[in-house]
């Protein structure tokens, strides 16, 4: 009997063995299928993504009555809209730093054409001063549209 036994015993773990390995086998076809199913929604996404229309805004013509935003500059100051310098700021009672212009939505409220090059004259559309005492500031468009200064906002 005690052979009987050790063959019944020899022949149960080669079951589990045969089981273990059969399941490790399927939840690896499990979990590549999951990985495959993944990686075909983010294909189809991305490529949807990248095919969505998006608005074109005609950027060289403005009106009066425009609104824009103004944001961050990539420099210290602002080079195409002629805000006035830090010191003058503080002169005048301000916090010398630009941040309570960024964006600020702008009206256009006057456009002029200069040597080849487009200015307007802005004032904030929430009827506030510029820094507590400016109402009005100009820019040249073209100029600070190209370097991000100013950005249109569409209706």
């Amino acid at each position: 009997m005690s052979k009987f036994q050790n063959n019944n015993a020899n022949s149960v773990t080669i079951k589990k063995e045969n089981i273990t390995s059969y399941f490790s086998k399927t939840y690896f076809k499990l979990n590549s299928m999951k990985n495959l199913l993944f990686l075909l929604i983010f294909v189809c996404g991305v490529s949807f993504a990248r095919t969505s229309p998006t608005p074109v805004v005609n950027n060289n013509n403005p009106k009066v009555g425009d609104v824009l935003k103004i944001t961050t500059p990539k420099h210290v100051a602002y080079n195409h809209i002629e805000f006035p310098k830090l010191n003058f700021i503080v002169k005048r009672g301000g916090l010398p730093n630009y941040k309570s212009v960024y964006g600020e939505l702008v009206i256009v409220k006057k456009v002029t054409n200069e040597g080849g090059s487009i200015h307007v004259l802005l004032e904030r559309k929430d009827g506030k001063k510029f820094f507590g005492f400016l109402k009005q500031v100009s820019a040249n468009y073209t100029e600070s549209i190209e370097a991000g200064e100013i950005v249109r906002v569409e209706k």
